[in-house]
């Protein structure tokens, strides 16, 4: 797996972003914009920020963990959230969780709640709460105070968990890798899989759009959500034969 670094498009023209402007490395996994317009590259290598002119190294310390079993690289960042109170969550490679409140870092590991260390995704949802997604310990809550791990419980199949979208009415969505996609309504879980219309259980992206409705990019291509049903988009859309 590669990359080329980061691209920006100002309304009419492109620049380019690689190594040799102090970008840590150009294969890129998360990039969100704080409240104050820096841009956090989470890469292979570790975090950049970005100031609108150039990059400057950011280091993430890791929690103390015994044999970590790096999945791609041991300074590997796979996700960035910045929670609406302004704290930073990088999600590490074998390394559990990392959180910065802009003074001090917090760990989250498997020895004070997560399932596994080896961190997938990292979403906060409308009412707070913080979803995890890991490689190989399924999907986590967490409410500020404790974890509630789903997977371990024996509610939701799937070790390999990711993708988390909320949609308008407040439901989070998110994958399980070969067993499809998770709603959850606050209460309860419901699956939907290629027999409710996905066109493969492997889902890679989620995401809803103004209208309300949820996509799912598949190993097989498009599906949509519309309120009632899953269905093929290609069935509909020439554009996504």
């Amino acid at each position: 797996m590669g990359g080329c670094g980061l691209a920006v498009y100002d309304g009419t023209t492109f620049s380019n972003y690689a190594t040799e402007v102090s970008l840590l490395d150009t294969e890129i996994w998360g990039m969100p914009i704080d409240n104050d317009g820096i841009v956090w590259v989470g890469s292979i290598a570790g975090v950049s920020k970005f100031n609108g002119t150039r990059f400057e190294p950011f280091i993430v310390p890791k929690a103390k963990v015994i044999d970590p079993q790096s999945i791609l690289s041991e300074n590997r960042i796979g996700d960035i959230l910045i929670d609406t109170k302004g704290h930073v969550w990088f999600a590490t490679d074998g390394y559990g969780i990392t959180k910065f409140d802009g003074t001090s870092f917090e760990f989250y590991t498997k020895e004070n709640g997560l399932p596994d260390n080896n961190i997938g995704d990292i979403f906060e949802d409308s009412q707070g709460n913080i979803w995890i997604g890991t490689f190989y310990g399924g999907v986590s809550k967490y409410d500020g105070t404790s974890f509630r791990n789903f997977t371990k419980e024996g509610i939701i199949e799937g070790i390999e968990t990711y993708n988390f979208s909320e949609d308008a009415n407040g439901n989070v969505w998110f994958s399980a890798e070969k067993f499809g996609v998770y709603r959850y309504d606050g209460t309860n879980f419901t699956k939907f899989t290629t027999e409710d219309g996905l066109t493969s259980n492997g889902v890679q992206s989620i995401y809803t759009d103004q209208k309300g409705q949820v996509w799912f990019c598949t190993w097989k291509g498009i599906s949509m959500y519309d309120g009632k049903r899953i269905t093929d988009v290609s069935e509909k859309e020439f554009w996504a034969r």
